[in-house]
Formats: structure tokens, sequence, C-alpha cells
């Protein structure tokens, strides 16, 4: 178990996969988070301080008006329904980040 302040790990990340990056209001709910960001992973080195650090390779997105930005939960679905937690990452399956790719390159 990880203690507070201990890097987290990203188990699942390999070159040419796809990170995207996640946020919402603090005052909206979970269903309202939107995806704001994506690039391609292009490698990982390990920070004493920080754990890992991603590489980003040529793919980089941002989407231009985060109102706009498409929604997180109409892509990446869980059996509990939308919920976060305390963790940092969610890893989604290749389809899942195709559709996320798609949608934010049209907002972007």
């Amino acid at each position: 178990m990880l203690d507070l302040g201990d890097p987290i790990p990203i188990n699942h990340w390999r070159p040419g996969k796809l990170a995207f990056l996640t946020s919402k209001e603090a005052d909206k709910p979970e269903n309202e988070r939107r995806i704001i960001g994506c690039f391609s992973i292009a490698g990982m080195t390990q920070h004493p301080d920080w754990g890992h650090v991603l590489h980003g390779g040529s793919l980089r997105l941002r989407a231009t008006n985060p109102g706009q930005a498409p929604l997180y939960w109409k892509f990446h679905h869980q059996p509990a329904g939308p919920r976060w937690n305390t963790g940092l990452f969610r890893y989604v399956n290749d389809h899942e980040a195709h559709n996320m790719l798609s949608a934010l390159m049209q907002v972007s």
C-alpha cells in the first residue's frame, strides 16, 4: 500500500499508447468530467521524487474550449458508474481510446 506522498506507479503504459488528461470543476458531479487533452506516449523515466514521468510523442491535442470538451464517462464505462475515487489513472482499452481521440479532435 502506498503512503501519502509516495509516487504512484503508472503500470500499463507502452510507447505509442495514448494518455488522456481529464478534469472537472470542483463543484460539479463526477459524470461531468471532461477530456481536456491527449498525447501519445513516447517513453517514460523514473524520477526519485515524482515516480514515473511520461514523455510525449508527436501527437498532442488539447481542447481549445474546455466547456465543449467531450465527456469522459461517455466513452469509459465502469460497473459501478462514474466514480474516480482516489486513483490518478484509469486504463482504457484501444477502442475507447480511439473514440475519445476522435471526439477530442472535433473540438481541438
